[in-house]
């Protein structure tokens, strides 16, 4: 006998015997997921996730010059000034020397800078568009590193608005082989997982009561799966997409938040208005 584990559940099956015998209902035309015994390995990137009262961004950081970002730095991390090209954050003390000179900076470049050219002073300051300043910084203009996702946050921050987190953005490396396959007559092995359907939980659905914040997003999605069929018309590294509802005009903008992954979304502007997301990584809301 082989041990598999068949959409969570433990199940011993003869050897030899195909995943045809095993899942004799199983729609034709449909993936199965078979992921193998692994084990997974975590390593932080290069890059930052700021959560930030008006949304997540990623920073991806340029050399060694974030290391200022540690500790107790997001309580000191309030937005001090923004206007058209920049926004800044602080004060905190900070350890350079100023170049007292403009730079060139482009749209969600990092910047350590200064005011009054006095480092116990600096500034995390976030360049909203392309201009020319003196910001107060080192030599070379102080970019410590730039936006890579989430840069429509940086027009939303207003008076009152602050950093509240910094964690490294964390990636894993996984050393199993998994895969989906519509192939019936693959033999299962020892250890390895079989996943034949997803189960989604509805935005506002709970065993005990049901808030109704996300029913006309919810409806749609009804409507776009019930056949039970998830269509993959698209597929990132980020994403998949079933776009057979694409063109819909009228679905609502509801819930909002941060991406995750295994998060399912209804894309409500543009020509893709209408189609379903499933993420499979993180990413901001924008």
């Amino acid at each position: 006998m082989v041990s598999i584990h068949l959409d969570g559940e433990r199940r011993d099956v003869p050897e030899g015997a195909s995943l045809s015998s095993l899942l004799p209902e199983h729609p034709v035309g449909c993936a199965v997921g078979i992921i193998r015994p692994a084990m997974k390995e975590q390593a932080a990137t290069g890059s930052l996730a700021l959560a930030t009262t008006a949304g997540e961004i990623i920073v991806e950081k340029t050399g060694d010059g974030t290391t200022f970002l540690t500790g107790d730095i997001t309580q000191k991390l309030a937005l001090h000034w923004s206007d058209r090209y920049a926004a800044a954050f602080g004060p905190f003390a900070a350890s350079f020397v100023p170049e007292r000179k403009p730079h060139l900076y482009e749209r969600g470049d990092g910047i350590l800078g200064c005011g009054g050219y006095d480092p116990a002073r600096s500034y995390l300051i976030f360049a909203k568009s392309r201009h020319s300043a003196d910001h107060g910084a080192a030599a070379g203009g102080g970019v410590v590193g730039r936006v890579v996702s989430g840069r429509a946050v940086l027009e939303r921050w207003t008076t009152g608005d602050a950093v509240t987190k910094v964690e490294p953005v964390i990636s894993w490396a996984d050393t199993s082989r998994s895969f989906t396959t519509t192939d019936t007559g693959l033999l299962p092995e020892e250890g390895m997982q079989v996943v034949t359907y997803i189960g989604i939980v509805a935005q506002g659905y709970t065993p005990d009561r049901i808030d109704p914040e996300s029913a006309g997003s919810v409806e749609h999605l009804l409507v776009a799966l019930q056949r039970g069929r998830f269509v993959v018309g698209r597929a990132t590294g980020t994403h998949i997409l079933d776009p057979r509802l694409a063109g819909t005009a009228g679905v609502p903008k509801e819930h909002r938040g941060p991406r995750r992954e295994g998060t399912v979304t209804v894309r409500t502007e543009g020509k893709s208005a209408g189609s379903v997301y499933i993420y499979r990584s993180d990413v901001p809301s924008s």
